[in-house]
């Protein structure tokens, strides 16, 4: 029971690292609370056979509350621009596939590492708001690329008053919900890809 707890303390240590770092490659002050990782975990796909892609997962608090709303690992897909937080995500969840990578690549990530062209669902912690507008907008055109018809674009954000980000257009926003208890306070959004 101890080690979870310090694999825990060592992740926030690490992420308070790459903060201090790259402030605006990481855009926040702390990692997910847990209230907002179950949040975000909560609109999981039904199909069991899709691959989820998680971007951002920094720490692995989202990445948790996947695996422990039943994602199996062998079908998540990491995607952390840090090496370092990379490296201590796979060796905190030796099971799923973590990459060191962009998000601007996604398209080609998920084809390399799966074989798939397409996902069911992506969870994304990427502080979108802070990119620059074009980086945001190329990604959120990369998460439309691969998404499924009817597939889930699960992301959240501080900016609370807010629920079309750049590049959001071509989906149907589906749903919203502040978590006040997450520090600072956020808002989860859910996107639906047509058709």
């Amino acid at each position: 029971m101890a080690q979870p707890k310090r694999e825990k303390l060592d992740g926030t240590a690490l992420f308070i690292q790459e903060c201090l770092r790259k402030p605006k490659q990481m855009g926040a002050i702390a990692p997910s609370g847990p209230r907002l990782a179950k949040a975000m975990a909560r609109w999981l796909p039904d199909d069991p056979h899709s691959y989820i892609v998680e971007l951002g997962p920094g720490s692995g608090v989202v990445t948790e509350a996947l695996l422990a709303r039943g994602l199996s690992p062998k079908r998540l897909l990491a995607i952390e621009k840090s090496p370092e937080l990379a490296a201590m995500l796979q060796m905190r969840f030796p099971q799923i596939r973590v990459i060191a990578g962009d998000a601007g690549d996604l398209d080609q990530l998920l084809h390399q590492h799966t074989g798939e062209r397409q996902a069911g669902a992506v969870i994304s912690s990427l502080p979108l708001r802070s990119f620059p507008k074009e980086l945001e907008e190329l990604v959120t055109r990369k998460i439309h690329e691969v998404l499924k018809p009817g597939g889930c674009w699960v992301q959240f954000t501080y900016h609370t008053y807010k629920r079309w980000i750049n590049g959001s257009r071509p989906y149907d926003f589906h749903s919203t919900e502040y978590i006040l208890w997450n520090l600072p306070p956020a808002r989860v959004l859910r996107y639906k890809k047509k058709g």
